[in-house]
């Protein structure tokens, strides 16, 4: 009389949620004691949120996870999400922006910025990571963000033009057209 023995098989069934999939994927047949590795490949704008095992989280993010020592059958799911990036809005001297701060934002979407100047003033530029985008303007749209960014608006005095001419038999000094900040004062002189 002879027996004869086969290692214990398990039934271990992988999937990925929505945007995503897991390699491999479906129902494997796994030895007892054995290990899998799995790897999850995440859509453009997405990163792995968690792995699960049997409907309990076991691994927060990662591009892979490891079934180790199986002895059981057993259900791995990956679930994604979008990605998130921080942009910073900021604002200079003698004005504001709206919103401003650290912004938490998903990949490919996009941020309006108001700029609200102190009075006398107007936007003088916008920059984002330190180079100017947009000269003037009270709004600036960041679009399609893949990536963290600071934004940031400064802002300039008003200016006025002033032209100063005389009539027929004298002059005035200064003469023609003057450029002159608000608020301030201009003397002229008539000869």
């Amino acid at each position: 009389v002879a027996v004869s023995f086969k290692p214990l098989t398990f039934a271990v069934t992988a999937s990925a949620g929505e945007h995503g999939f897991i390699d491999p994927n479906g129902v494997l047949t796994l030895a007892y004691g054995s290990s899998q590795l799995f790897t999850a490949a995440p859509d453009e704008g997405y990163t792995v949120d968690s792995w699960s095992v049997d409907g309990t989280e076991v691994q927060s993010g990662g591009l892979t996870y490891t079934l180790e020592n199986i002895a059981a059958d057993h259900a791995v799911a990956v679930s994604f999400k979008p990605l998130t990036f921080a942009v910073t809005a900021s604002a200079g001297d003698h004005g504001s922006v709206d919103p401003n701060g650290v912004l938490t934002l998903a990949y490919g979407s996009s941020q309006l910025f108001t700029a609200a100047p102190d009075e006398g003033y107007t936007v003088d530029s916008w920059t984002v990571d330190g180079t100017e985008v947009q000269s003037g303007g009270l709004t600036y749209a960041l679009e399609d963000i893949t990536a963290d960014h600071t934004v940031l608006v400064s802002f300039k005095l008003l200016s006025f033009a002033v032209t100063a001419s005389a009539g027929g038999h004298g002059s005035v000094d200064p003469n023609g057209v003057l450029t002159l900040a608000y608020g301030s004062s201009q003397l002229f002189t008539a000869a």
